[in-house]
């Protein structure tokens, strides 16, 4: 084995060769190392010789020229779309390429580079290390970015991911994403049920309108057709709402009305229209409901109130009866404080004990 420059080292697998046959090959190695501070292409000369040990005028040699070789490193990282937007609370997945664009395979390490005020968005890497990867040879890997369920429509991210070469670490590359978020539509409204009330009476409902969606919005309450009339519905309506905070802000108001004063018993409805201001579209619609109760009033008036007659006479009076309830109603009738021995008929036709009496109509009839 023959010299070689300063600081490298020279070596073979073995020094010696016994009982080789005619013709009887063997395989040795040489080993050359250079020194771990050389740089491209430095080289040394290493020398082998071989000798007969019994027929020493047998010899050979052969001189190998080693050069260091410094491989070089790279990478390029793709992304397939480097935009993206979802709803709060979805992941977008964005698919990236990694390609070693080196000389030689190596491996390389993925992280993310996370933008100021982002700390609520979720972020993964499909895997976080690549291994063995060969000179121009590539690799997919996915890059997923998870909405916060608060985010607002005017929230955004960009995130970066960055390869880097294990083999020198100043050979990196890195790819950046926007991820956006929609703006969400969604509402919630509340109000105090059905009222129950008399012709005449006054109330009002409260109504809360909640902004769900994830913008500011406004929202326009507005009459339909089924109101129904004359019970000042219109005084208050439309209404519109202030710009309400996205997520939950709110806003109260009440909706004012008279009942009619003929108005009759039963259920009423009013539906009313939601109306999204940005788009100036019905997004909704609700009903507020009231029952008119039936209420019982009447007058009877006794036209004469005395007769005179001899025994065993019949004494006859005339009598109006007159409904002011807000509905047909049917009378009863009885006569109080007869002395023992006296009766009484009351008789639009015949002895009757109730008379039906239309809504806001007089019945006469006599009282014997």
């Amino acid at each position: 084995l023959g010299d070689v420059e300063s600081g490298w080292h020279s070596n073979l697998s073995q020094f010696n060769i016994y009982n080789l046959d005619p013709d009887q090959e063997v395989n040795v190695v040489l080993s050359v190392t250079c020194p771990s501070d050389s740089v491209k292409d430095d080289w040394s000369l290493a020398s082998v010789g071989v000798a007969s040990s019994n027929r020493e005028q047998f010899y050979d040699n052969l001189t190998t020229t080693t050069s260091v070789r410094i491989p070089e490193r790279g990478a390029s990282l793709t992304v397939d779309v480097d935009s993206m937007n979802g709803n709060p609370g979805s992941t977008m997945i964005y698919s990236m390429t990694l390609t070693n664009n080196g000389t030689d395979p190596d491996d390389f390490s993925l992280s993310v580079v996370r933008c100021d005020g982002c700390s609520a968005w979720g972020v993964s890497l499909s895997t976080s290390f690549i291994e063995n990867l060969g000179a121009e040879k590539s690799r997919e890997f996915e890059f997923h970015v998870e909405i916060p369920p608060s985010a607002r429509n005017t929230d955004s991210a960009v995130m970066g991911v960055v390869a880097t070469s294990v083999g020198n670490s100043s050979k990196s590359d890195e790819v950046d994403t926007t991820t956006l978020v929609n703006k969400i539509f969604d509402h919630r409204v509340t109000w105090n049920g059905t009222q129950i009330l008399n012709p005449g009476d006054t109330s009002f409902f409260d109504l809360t309108l909640f902004n769900e969606g994830n913008s500011f919005q406004s929202y326009t309450f507005e009459l339909t057709n089924s109101c129904p009339n004359d019970w000042d519905f219109e005084d208050t309506l439309p209404y519109t709402t202030a710009n309400l905070n996205p997520y939950n802000g709110e806003e109260t108001f009440s909706v004012s009305f008279q009942v009619p004063s003929n108005a009759n018993p039963g259920i009423f409805n009013c539906k009313l229209d939601i109306v999204l201001d940005e788009f100036g579209s019905k997004v909704d619609d609700f009903t507020l409901s009231v029952e008119v109760e039936y209420y019982a009033e009447f007058t009877i008036d006794v036209i004469e109130i005395e007769s005179f007659a001899g025994p065993g006479t019949a004494h006859v009076f005339s009598v109006d009866l007159t409904n002011k309830a807000n509905a047909q109603d049917e009378i009863a009738l009885h006569v109080d404080g007869l002395p023992d021995g006296w009766e009484a008929c009351i008789s639009p036709s015949e002895c009757v004990s109730f008379i039906t009496v239309p809504k806001g109509d007089t019945v006469s009839f006599e009282l014997s």
